[in-house]
């Protein structure tokens, strides 16, 4: 039998989430994942919540045929459990190890902006 290959999704939220709120957050994004991608391709991604990174960051599974569906319906998603928040797509890979080590590069909000050094490359400086 073949594994199943996934994507894991690092994503942020604009609204912070409780600790104690955690667990109902998890079904409403399931729910709304459902809503945006429809049932047949919702079971093809077998999204998981994988584990909250802090109050505001997360990292999502997904399975890898459906990796790019499953970034646009989290962009489309505003509401979850009626709350209003955004999701927005931070880093993706093919292992938690190496988002983890994205993570660090991932600038968090209200953290003073560094620039890279002048003898970088453009594309690093950008």
């Amino acid at each position: 039998m073949m594994r199943d290959k996934r994507r894991y999704i690092m994503v942020r939220s604009t609204r912070e989430i409780a600790p104690a709120e955690a667990g109902e957050f998890e079904q409403g994004l399931y729910r709304e994942l459902i809503r945006q991608l429809g049932e047949m391709r919702y079971h093809t991604a077998n999204p998981k919540l994988v584990r909250f990174v802090d109050s505001r960051r997360f990292i999502l599974r997904v399975g890898l045929a459906m990796y790019p569906d499953s970034i646009a319906a989290l962009a489309f998603i505003k509401r979850v459990n009626d709350a209003t928040l955004g999701l927005h797509t931070l880093a993706a890979s093919g292992t938690i190890r190496a988002l983890q080590g994205a993570r660090a590069a991932v600038r968090s909000p209200g953290a003073p902006n560094q620039a890279p050094p002048s003898g970088a490359p453009i594309s690093k400086r950008l």
